[in-house]
């Protein structure tokens, strides 16, 4: 409800010495009419709060609840000043308000009434049963109460009226009682005391009579003084804030509250701050807000309810706001776990999650003879340091956040206990409530940190991307890994460009048949828009795939390609296969020779002579029991291509083939 920032400051703020002599000047006229009442200090500071900023009370409640003696000991805070009482009824007539018409003035044809003992001269005032005046009084009351003046006959006189203190029953249901009623700022239920105070109020003997020394009564000019310092007084933002949270909320609640109203609810915390003895209004002085805006009187416990409902709330961010980061982590860290291919077996079977948890191949169950599908196991994919980096960094920037709202929490909780015991207008029981609110609010913010420690542990227990390939692909020649890499990377932007799933920006297909073993496709949806180094990729992995290696036995055009690209990837299976040195050196003879060539058009026999010495090459006996070279070679591919098919998209998925998230 307030930040820790302004709390420091009414923390700190000096009070000048006529604050301080003024604050204990009303405590002490506070107490004084407080003495020998039961139960009824909250209506006393209400009343005498509501007359130092020039406003009234309404005082609602069944007979017999002190009502009256609550004004009569008003008056008596106020120096030389005239009081007035009188009980309505519907027969009331102005005369009982006003005074009577003065025939002296009638024998001089002017119409003039004797004002003096009567409501125009008084300073303090009590009308019982209020909303009982007729249509003959509530013209000259509306403007005695609203402007202090009063229409004597052809002239408006000021009046030294410095509040009226009005008691009811009951509310008033006809319409043209609202202005009446609407004037009347302060207003307060007033029922019989409580079972604890029945006790006390049996030990009451004869009628207490406070006593107020006459140095400390207030005056006119004091009360001049109050007013005008009052409207020095300042209104923080947290406060302005909050007033607008709690205008819209009394809008959504239906309980109207007039713009003059508010206004008026304003002067009254500035003059509730300045007779505290500070310079602006806090937070706390809103307290006073579920006595100024209720428009029935089970509305005042809605009001008490959603302004305790704020204590706290504004220390940093509001948990809501808070708790929203944590959920919106918490969403991306599920993403982030959801983020990869459906899992398989060693037999590549897809792998689903039964109830309990358990893996199983089969999709569905049945429960109860009814079908159940089973949750697809998703592996999750491999993500770059950077990308968990900023997950964390985003997880702990709310965990400092909630760390500085419990702080801040700890000082609002230090920061009640000395602003509302001090305070001059406000219930010190008010702290319970506010101390527990801030309770709740505390144990929030501790349920929010530990949800944020487990999403900064999920994005730090994510698969890491370490720079390792699959073991699949890691046992590939160079050339051959490359081409996936590439293939990869072109794929993922592709999928990033036009939104599409990966599926449609890659085209994976295995096809098997008995009689030339493996076969199958890989590329990308539209091949022929796509840039060279990615087409010679694909060209790289197709010659595999589809077993097109092969064909530089056949080929006997002049483009010699075919045969270069099936060597380089021969040296480099050489390499994997770690083979002796003399394949290397026999290998390195055959690519002289065909570089002595720009194509190889001199015939069969030029070509069967080359096809003819790679398939010589022969490990020793010691080496592999002599086995052939391209014999070797074509093992190797029937297993690893067969493997990179079927597990390619899933390698992209995974994360496994680029530094790209």
């Amino acid at each position: 409800m307030t930040t820790l920032n302004s709390q420091k400051r009414a923390a700190i703020e000096v009070h000048s010495p006529k604050q301080t002599d003024l604050k204990l000047r009303l405590v002490s006229i506070r107490d004084a009419l407080c003495d020998g009442l039961i139960e009824r200090d909250i209506p006393i500071r209400l009343a005498l709060l509501a007359a130092l900023a020039g406003e009234h009370v309404l005082l609602v409640g069944p007979p017999g609840t002190a009502k009256s003696e609550l004004a009569r000991r008003l008056r008596l805070a106020f120096s030389g000043q005239n009081y007035f009482e009188r009980l309505l009824t519907r027969f009331s007539v102005p005369e009982e308000l006003f005074g009577p018409l003065s025939i002296k003035a009638l024998e001089e044809d002017k119409y003039q009434r004797q004002i003096e003992g009567y409501l125009p001269t008084a300073a303090v005032a009590f009308l019982d049963e209020i909303f009982k005046a007729n249509s003959a009084i509530l013209n000259s009351l509306l403007t005695l109460l609203n402007e202090r003046e009063f229409d004597n006959g052809t002239q408006r006189i000021k009046t030294p009226l410095v509040s009226v203190i009005g008691a009811s029953n009951e509310l008033p249901q006809e319409e043209e009682l609202l202005a009446l009623y609407d004037r009347f700022l302060v207003r307060y239920h007033v029922g019989p005391v409580t079972d604890d105070g029945f006790a006390k109020l049996l030990e009451l003997r004869g009628q207490a009579k406070p006593a107020i020394d006459a140095a400390l009564k207030l005056t006119p000019d004091d009360l001049e003084h109050i007013r005008e310092a009052a409207l020095k007084v300042t209104v923080p933002g947290e406060v302005a804030s909050l007033l607008k949270a709690m205008r819209k909320h009394c809008q959504d609640q239906k309980i109207p509250v007039s713009d003059r109203r508010w206004r008026k609810a304003l002067f009254l915390l500035q003059v509730a701050a300045h007779t505290d003895g500070r310079s602006a209004v806090s937070v706390w002085d809103c307290w006073l807000l579920q006595h100024c805006l209720w428009h029935k009187t089970e509305q005042r416990a809605e009001i008490f309810e959603w302004y305790t409902a704020r204590i706290g709330e504004a220390t940093v961010n509001e948990p809501g706001q808070l708790g929203k980061h944590v959920s919106a982590w918490e969403d991306k860290l599920e993403a982030d776990r959801k983020q990869g291919p459906h899992g398989h077996d060693k037999r590549g079977s897809r792998l689903y999650l039964t109830a309990d948890g358990k893996q199983t191949t089969e999709s569905h169950r049945h429960d109860n003879g009814q079908r159940v599908e089973n949750t697809p196991m998703i592996v999750t994919r491999h993500y770059s340091l950077r990308h968990i980096k900023e997950r964390t960094n985003g997880v702990a920037w709310v965990r400092e956040q909630i760390s500085a709202g419990r702080s801040a929490l700890d000082f609002v909780a230090a920061d009640v206990k000395q602003a509302v015991t001090s305070h001059i207008w406000l219930d010190h029981s008010f702290e319970t409530p506010a101390q527990r609110r801030i309770a709740l609010q505390r144990d929030l913010l501790v349920s929010l940190d530990s949800r944020a420690e487990k999403a900064l542990s999920g994005f730090e227990a994510l698969p890491k991307k370490t720079g390792v390939v699959p073991l699949e692909l890691a046992s590939l020649p160079p050339s051959l890994l490359r081409a996936y890499k590439t293939l990869a990377v072109f794929a993922l932007s592709e999928q990033r460009r036009t939104s599409n799933p990966l599926e449609q920006a890659l085209k994976v297909l295995a096809e098997h048949d008995n009689c030339d073993g493996i076969g199958g496709h890989i590329g990308v949806q539209g091949g022929g828009a796509v840039p060279e180094e990615v087409r010679a990729a694909i060209g790289v992995i197709q010659f595999t795939v589809n077993r097109h290696r092969n064909h530089y036995r056949e080929q006997r055009n002049g483009d010699n390609e075919t045969l270069k690209t099936y060597l380089t990837l021969l040296r480099e299976f050489l390499v994997l296969d770690k083979a002796p040195g003399a394949l290397f050196k026999r290998l390195d003879g055959i690519e002289a020779l065909i570089s002595t060539v720009n194509n190889i058009e001199d015939g069969d026999e030029s070509w069967d002579h080359i096809v003819g010495m790679i398939e010589a090459i022969r490990y020793g006996s010691n080496d592999r029991n002599g086995e052939s070279l391209t014999q070797r070679f074509d093992q190797f591919w029937s297993k690893s291509t067969e493997t990179c098919v079927t597990r390619f998209r899933d390698w992209i998925a995974l994360g496994l083939l680029t530094d790209e998230d």
